[in-house]
């Protein structure tokens, strides 16, 4: 398994355009009870009479369509509309910037603890006011000053008008795969292929709490297959030999994992990341990317009041964690906030389970070089310095498959991550 960080992307980081119109709103600013989005220049955030029951947009969103009823977005912090990205257009927010409005008004999150609200001239308004992080957004425009990009942000309902603030500070809750294919194709065929597939509107019927029972819906979804065939096929060329040159020594290998469907690893490296969670910001994460891409898990467990409880979410997502045997590092399979893709993503890593003809160490000599194997250290998960390892050794030097991740004894590849 490969280990990964995360990074978060704005209205501008998704492919594809849409139809725009024209449209001027208002500046943060004071309270209107009209119909319309009011201009104002004031710093404070502008409000219309809401709705009974939404006077904030920390309230829950009664808005929710992919959420059951115990899954709103209080607990999860997110809903989700297709997000797509439009051509600017004209220059009315301020010379040198380009201003279009958006159609379908795409839903967001903010990802950043600093999205700082902005006026019509993109400087911060007075006391650098911020969004909360994790508030649900719509995004009514966006606007180019220069290289950076900004969104003008309200809550879902129009209750709220938060500004500007740059796009960068917002992660968007849809996803079409067409969008990306492109950027799919270079990680291989079979990436692109498993994300192509990948139906939110489906998978999101099946939406259940973190916990046991997780491993069933990952399975039926995001498999992980055994099968040497679906391995990339210069890969499959240098494991075909290395399992060969191991039953020459006595050694039989098996795989018991190859070609891994993406969401399957995030599914891995939320499950780590939130067990390990000192505060709810992951578990937050952890549902925006959920919703995205339609991974029907809730990683927020929450107490009577509806807050989310850590100490719960921390210990069923340690149950995930035990379904799988999941190690202590995991690559996340997708590029959402820093996050890395696996070799076993692209068909191009293995998990090999070892079996021994032989009980106590054994010398293997190939021409001037010698590696010493012990079976009882290779039955073991963890393998201190594996790189430098014998068996790891033997598998580099004669077929290029290496072993790098010491917690992850199993895992093979041509980088060894």
């Amino acid at each position: 398994m490969d280990k990964g960080d995360r990074q978060h992307g704005g209205p501008g980081q998704a492919a594809g355009e849409r139809e725009v119109q024209r449209s001027s709103g208002p500046a943060p600013g004071k309270v209107t009870r009209t119909s319309k989005l009011s201009p104002g220049s004031e710093p404070t955030i502008q409000r219309k009479a809401a709705p009974v029951g939404i006077s904030s947009p920390q309230s829950r969103s009664p808005r929710d369509p992919m959420a059951d009823s115990w899954m709103d977005a209080a607990h999860r912090g997110v809903t989700a509309l297709q997000m797509q990205e439009a051509p600017a257009q004209g220059n009315e927010a301020e010379a040198g910037a380009t201003e279009e409005a958006a159609t379908d008004k795409p839903k967001y999150v903010v990802s950043d603890k600093k999205a700082v609200i902005r006026d019509d001239k993109f400087q911060p308004v007075e006391g650098a006011t911020t969004i909360p992080r994790w508030t649900e957004v719509v995004v009514e425009k966006t606007a180019k000053n220069g290289s950076a990009e900004y969104s003008y942000a309200t809550s879902p309902d129009g209750s709220t008008v938060y500004g500007w603030t740059a796009s960068s500070n917002l992660y968007g809750l849809s996803w079409n795969p067409k969008d990306n294919e492109e950027a799919y194709k270079k990680l291989g065929t079979a990436y692109n292929d498993q994300m192509q597939a990948v139906d939110p509107a489906k998978t999101r019927a099946d939406l259940i709490k973190s916990g046991t029972g997780v491993r069933a819906i990952v399975d039926k979804y995001y498999p992980n297959s055994t099968d040497p065939a679906k391995l990339d096929t210069s890969f499959k060329g240098k494991v075909d030999k290395m399992v060969a040159g191991f039953q020459a020594q006595g050694i039989t290998a098996t795989a018991n994992a190859g070609l891994r469907h993406p969401l399957r690893s995030t599914v891995f490296h939320y499950a780590i990341a939130v067990a390990a969670a000192s505060d709810e910001n992951i578990i937050r994460e952890a549902n925006a990317v959920a919703t995205k891409y339609g991974i029907p898990i809730d990683w927020a467990h929450t107490d009577a009041a509806g807050a989310i409880d850590l100490k719960t979410s921390k210990a069923k997502a340690e149950e995930v964690k035990a379904e799988f045997a999941i190690s202590k590092d995991a690559a996340a399979g997708i590029k959402d906030f820093k996050g890395t893709i696996s070799n076993h993503n692209n068909g191009k890593a293995v998990d090999l389970s070892l079996s021994f003809s032989f009980s106590k160490t054994k010398e293997i000599t190939v021409g001037d070089k010698t590696y010493s194997v012990d079976p009882a250290l290779q039955k073991q998960k963890t393998i201190p310095s594996i790189a430098q390892d014998g068996l790891t050794l033997f598998g580099s030097d004669q077929y290029g498959l290496k072993r790098a991740i010491d917690t992850d004894s199993v895992h093979w590849s041509e980088s060894g991550r």
